[in-house]
């Protein structure tokens, strides 16, 4: 999992970002939401170095918004600065990652829970289209859509709990989950997550807190149990 590679041809479609709807208006929002997304997309890989030069020109802004964006990254634990000297994307770690899962795990068990008595209409839409979303990409093997698909999936679980804790709670290991999945996805599995999310929605319109539970808790044990197996034996928690 370790790496340690430059900038260079990483940031070549950086620029692509910001043409995205989701892409803010102010410069030093606008790169950090871009440096953001390929971050979590793996189109910036754990270990490459941000040279402001470089992000610069891909995002053809001045280095005054860059730097307020890196050090927004920063703060966020998605960039580091190991020697105190430029700024590298954060390694994933597997003992990290054992921690994120149940986590996950426990959290989601319990959003689940909570969404099959308070999930509102507009919730359920929200999932349903992302688990769409997931069984076209899963069709086409479009890995990249499936990660995004799946992203927004969790995300529309968390807000369908209706508890803004339990919310803020979960951001981080979504990132963590969505940064891990983007370079390390194998596409063997993607029918098994679809069908795992679908008995998550079951559980939820059923209005079964348990079923709803079970559902969620039974898919991230899967997911971990599939994470740890891709794991070379000098990785494995």
């Amino acid at each position: 999992m370790t790496q340690s590679t430059s900038s260079g041809d990483a940031l070549a479609d950086i620029a692509a970002y910001l043409e995205l709807p989701a892409a803010p208006a102010r410069a030093a929002d606008r790169a950090v939401f871009a440096v953001r997304e390929a971050i979590l997309d793996g189109v910036i890989e754990p270990g490459t170095w941000l040279r402001e030069e470089a992000l610069s020109q891909a995002l053809a802004m001045s280095r005054t918004p860059l730097r307020e964006a890196l050090n927004r990254l920063r703060q966020e634990g998605l960039v580091e600065s190991p020697t105190g000297a430029g700024l590298r994307v954060t390694e994933l770690r597997p003992d990290d990652l054992a921690v994120v899962y149940r986590v996950r795990a426990a959290l989601e068990g319990f959003a689940a829970e909570l969404a099959a008595t308070r999930a509102t209409e507009r919730s359920v839409r929200a999932l349903q289209r992302a688990h769409e979303e997931m069984r076209e990409a899963s069709e086409s093997r479009d890995r990249l859509r499936f990660v995004r698909g799946n992203a927004r999936f969790h995300e529309a679980l968390a807000e369908a709990a209706r508890n803004d804790y339990l919310e803020r709670l979960l951001g981080p290991v979504h990132v963590a989950i969505r940064r891990f999945q983007a370079s390390n996805y194998h596409p063997s599995r993607m029918q098994a997550i679809v069908d795992e999310h679908e008995a998550i929605i079951e559980g939820i319109l059923s209005g079964s807190p348990q079923a709803a539970r079970e559902a969620s808790e039974k898919h991230a044990v899967a997911a971990r149990a599939e994470t740890f197996h891709r794991l070379t034996p000098f990785e494995s928690v």
